[in-house]
């Protein structure tokens, strides 16, 4: 269940740009975005994986461009959106699909 409010647009905060992902794990995804303009307090982070299992929801401070989500499955696709949030009001999302590579333990191990 979500906190935050759906509302006509024009009420709503502007959305973040450009979300996208330096680089992921076998069991994370780092993911980065460009701040938007205007005002708003937060940001709301909600991800499922291709079989719809949802995580936990992450909330980000109004300062913040950047997110790990972990403690994945690898070799998975995950769908996540990002929303800005202003006085409990969110944006429209911003989506994007990233994947966990899978984990070989042959080329994990160093000698």
């Amino acid at each position: 269940m979500s906190l935050c409010t759906r509302v006509p647009p024009y009420l709503a905060p502007e959305s973040v740009t450009n979300l996208r992902s330096p680089y992921t794990t076998p069991n994370s995804i780092a993911i980065q975005w460009d701040s938007p303009g205007g005002k708003y307090d937060s940001f709301l982070i909600e991800y499922s994986d291709e079989d719809g299992v949802a995580g936990y929801p992450v909330h980000g401070r109004g300062v913040d461009t950047n997110a790990t989500l972990t403690s994945l499955a690898a070799d998975k696709l995950y769908n996540v959106n990002l929303y800005t949030v202003s006085n409990s009001v969110r944006s429209n999302p911003v989506s994007q699909r990233f994947k966990t590579y899978e984990f070989n333990y042959y080329k994990a191990v160093v000698f």
